[in-house]
């Protein structure tokens, strides 16, 4: 076959016609027959691909075939979400997306619409404490009247600030300004002997205790209450009233003599029976003692 050369389109009149151009002619027709493409030829042609078995780039050389058997590849594996513009919860399935799929700071508030999360696009049990960094949900995140009781079960003091001690504690010691007292209190005890005189006790309040031991070695306790005693009392104070076993079912008293305006002296009233009134001092068998609790400074009198 000649050289292939194109034709030409600037003949003029003078130019000669030889021989040999019509070889050209002949060589150059059965060229385009055999070679050239038509454009109708490639709108309406056929491909013929076969599917790639790995999902791969096309690369430079590649050819339509193998191109195209590329590309059947990749739309074969497009699943329905792949042509969805918007997503819905129910296009996902369960559990498919977790927190080890989503890397670390991929979905930050800045990158959420407002109104995009809301309660019912959330499954049960989706967000729990430890899918939430420390300090990611603040004030200005919550709408007003996010949070109210209903919504909150517990919440555990550890995520509370600004707790006084005494609200995670419940100790009253934890409490501040409160009033100043002594709860483990302590009383001065005095034993005191009847038909002696005292300089002490002083003026004060006192709890009455009558301690009577018999000739056998038993001993019994009656309390008789409080007693004012005081030296300005010129007729003497007196405790409330007991009932012991002294030489026998007793109604027992004691009466604060007021000796002079320095001392006292003790006496133990005594009943004749069980239902009369102490009248008399004691001077029976039994050893008797007056023990008394100061309960203040003051008395009744002074």
């Amino acid at each position: 076959m000649a050289t292939w050369t194109n034709p030409k389109n600037d003949y003029k009149a003078e130019d000669q016609v030889t021989p040999s151009i019509f070889n050209i002619l002949a060589e150059n027709e059965r060229y385009l027959n055999e070679i050239k493409i038509a454009l109708s030829q490639v709108q309406d042609g056929a491909v013929t691909s076969t599917q790639s078995g790995t999902r791969e780039n096309i690369a430079s050389g590649d050819t339509l075939k193998v191109a195209f058997g590329k590309l059947r590849k990749w739309f074969a594996d497009f699943g329905t979400l792949a042509f969805k513009s918007i997503v819905d919860k129910d296009d996902i399935a369960a559990n498919s997306i977790t927190q080890g799929k989503i890397d670390s700071h991929a979905v930050n508030y800045g990158k959420i619409a407002t109104g995009a999360v809301r309660t019912d696009k959330l499954q049960d049990l989706a967000v729990t404490t430890i899918k939430i960094a420390d300090g990611a949900v603040t004030t200005e995140k919550l709408a007003a009247g996010a949070v109210t009781d209903e919504k909150v079960t517990s919440v555990g003091v550890g995520k509370i600030t600004g707790l006084a001690a005494v609200a995670t504690s419940g100790d009253y010691y934890d409490l501040k300004n409160t009033p100043s007292f002594n709860p483990g209190l302590t009383l001065d005890r005095t034993t005191f002997s009847f038909e002696k005189q005292y300089n002490i006790p002083g003026t004060g309040i006192y709890l009455c205790f009558l301690k009577v031991t018999n000739s056998s070695g038993n001993t019994s306790v009656a309390c008789l209450g409080t007693m004012s005693n005081s030296t300005y009392a010129k007729s003497g104070s007196y405790s409330g009233i007991s009932t012991v076993d002294l030489d026998g079912v007793k109604n027992v008293q004691i009466y604060c003599e007021a000796v002079t305006t320095t001392a006292n002296k003790y006496h133990l009233r005594v009943s004749s029976s069980a239902t009369t009134f102490p009248s008399s001092n004691y001077s029976g068998s039994c050893t008797t003692e007056l023990i008394m609790y100061k309960l203040g400074g003051y008395s009744a009198i002074w």
